[in-house]
């Protein structure tokens, strides 16, 4: 998967962790569960996890840093994500 314009870490993975969209109400814990329970990734190995809605117009990024879980949140004013 590509991200542009990143400012994380070059040696970071970027997963996309489920093949259907989630509802963006998820936090910490349910996310971290579909890391573990989906991919079988450790979730503090500073990889990127991406989720995406069903109309592709917000995405949220997991990742630890140090101290804890971070999640990055992103919606569109308008128009959609293209994934690659």
């Amino acid at each position: 998967m590509q991200v542009s314009g990143c400012c994380f870490a070059p040696a970071a993975r970027y997963w996309r962790p489920v093949a259907f969209q989630l509802h963006m109400r998820k936090g910490f814990n349910i996310l971290g569960g579909i890391v573990n329970n989906t991919v079988g990734q450790n979730l503090y190995s500073w990889d990127v996890f991406v989720f995406v809605n069903a109309s592709n117009n917000m995405m949220k990024l997991l990742r630890y840093e140090p101290g804890g879980l971070v999640i990055y949140n992103k919606r569109l004013d308008h128009g959609r994500m293209h994934l690659v």
